[in-house]
């Protein structure tokens, strides 16, 4: 089904959590599955990474601190999800 640009609504993050929960529903497999790019001192980079939820429009994920993506992340906290 069409979203058109006059339903969306005015933040993300409820659309965002509808669709999540219909995908669940649907069974899909991995719907907690994202990539999370980052860029650090090595360069960028991009991993998968499990979505944990959503906590006041920002999207919650694990990881290790001491990993790649904690280091990058601990440079510059800019990063995007798909």
């Amino acid at each position: 089904m069409p979203l058109l640009e006059e339903e969306a609504p005015r933040e993300p993050w409820p659309l965002f959590q509808r669709w999540y929960d219909e995908a669940k529903a649907a069974g899909a497999p991995q719907p907690d599955a994202m990539t999370l790019a980052t860029a650090g001192e090595e360069g960028p980079s991009a991993r998968m990474v499990l979505f944990k939820g959503l906590h006041n429009g920002l999207f919650l994920f694990y990881t290790n601190y001491e990993s790649r993506k904690g280091r990058d992340l601990a440079v510059d906290r800019r990063a995007a999800l798909v």
